[in-house]
């Protein structure tokens, strides 16, 4: 925490200036790690409190699961079917996706030996978001996240922050 909190100061961040919103994480962000007194236990999740930080670990899902409903939504990019949009400043992600493919042994999952930290960032949150269990902005309709539904205005959210997309679709 004390890395972060360095890299705040020397980018001349504070808490106020970064927006506070929900972090969904791995779910290993939630484990514990220690006690910090009298039964408290220590987690990632409770050290990123301290600076403001709501964290949250990721649905427990099988990876594939996740991976299937990734390939989906960017194979229904561009469709009238809801579809994954990713903005061309998610540089790390269109760096590192075409290196996610298929494992050889389980086809529905990914090779484990990929680079795949910005892919697993996206993974996290539309496992959350169609679990119903998170979501960006508040809408009128329960359930599944307004990037689940239909309607082409509101499929066009946003993933990296801008509403210039480039579709990829995987087949």
């Amino acid at each position: 925490m004390e890395r972060v909190k360095n890299l705040y100061m020397r980018n001349g961040f504070t808490n106020w200036v970064i927006p506070h919103r929900r972090v969904i994480m791995d779910s290993a962000v939630t484990a514990q790690l220690g006690f910090g007194g009298a039964s408290d236990p220590v987690t990632l999740s409770t050290e990123f409190k301290k600076y403001g930080w709501e964290v949250t670990g990721s649905p427990k899902s099988s990876r594939a699961v996740g991976w299937q409903l990734m390939k989906s939504l960017l194979y229904q990019a561009g469709s009238d079917e809801p579809g994954l949009y990713i903005s061309e400043r998610c540089e790390s992600l269109w760096a590192t996706l075409p290196y996610c493919i298929s494992d050889d042994r389980n086809p529905e999952d990914m090779e484990k030996t990929a680079p795949d930290h910005s892919a697993d960032a996206v993974r996290y949150v539309l496992t959350a978001a169609n679990q119903a269990q998170h979501s960006y902005r508040q809408s009128q309709r329960s359930g599944a996240h307004p990037l689940m539904w239909g309607a082409e205005e509101k499929r066009r959210r946003y993933v990296g922050g801008m509403r210039t997309y480039k579709p990829m679709l995987i087949r």
